[in-house]
C-alpha cells in the first residue's frame, strides 16, 4: 500500500493516511521518506504549529517526531522515518550527531541506522 504525498505535506494529513492504512489495510510497517519534506515554513506562518511564530524547523520536527512516536506505539506499527544528515565536511564519518535537527529524532527511536 502506497501513500502519494509530494512536497510539503501536513504531518496531521500524513498521520490520518497512516491511521487509515493501519486500520483498513492492516499495514504494520510504514516508511516515511523523508522528514524534511513534511516540515514547511507555510505551516509555521499559518499557526499550524501552535500559533507561535518563534517555532523553528527544529521545533516543528520535534513535534512531528512526538506525534509519529505516539502513533507507532498506540497503533502497534513499526515506523521507519528517513531523516537526512546535516551537511558534513567531505570525508567525515556520519554519527548520531550528524542527524539533521534536534536530538529528539534519535532519542525517540527504537533503532537508528546511519547509512554513509
Amino acid at each position: 500500500y502506497f501513500m502519494t504525498f509530494h512536497g510539503g505535506s501536513d504531518v496531521d494529513d500524513v498521520l490520518d493516511a497512516m491511521e487509515y492504512a493501519a486500520y483498513v489495510k492492516d499495514v504494520q510497517h510504514i516508511i516515511l521518506d523523508n522528514m524534511q519534506f513534511m516540515i514547511t515554513r507555510n505551516n509555521v506562518s499559518s499557526g499550524k504549529w501552535g500559533g507561535n511564530s518563534h517555532f523553528d524547523k527544529f521545533d516543528m520536527q520535534d513535534v512531528a517526531i512526538e506525534k509519529f512516536r505516539k502513533f507507532a506505539t498506540d497503533k502497534n506499527v513499526h515506523l521507519t522515518l528517513v531523516v537526512h544528515p546535516r551537511k558534513e565536511d567531505e570525508g567525515t564519518k556520519l554519527g548520531i550527531s550528524s542527524i539533521y535537527g534536534g536530538a529528539k529524532a534519535t532519542q525517540e527511536a527504537d533503532t537508528v541506522l546511519i547509512l554513509q
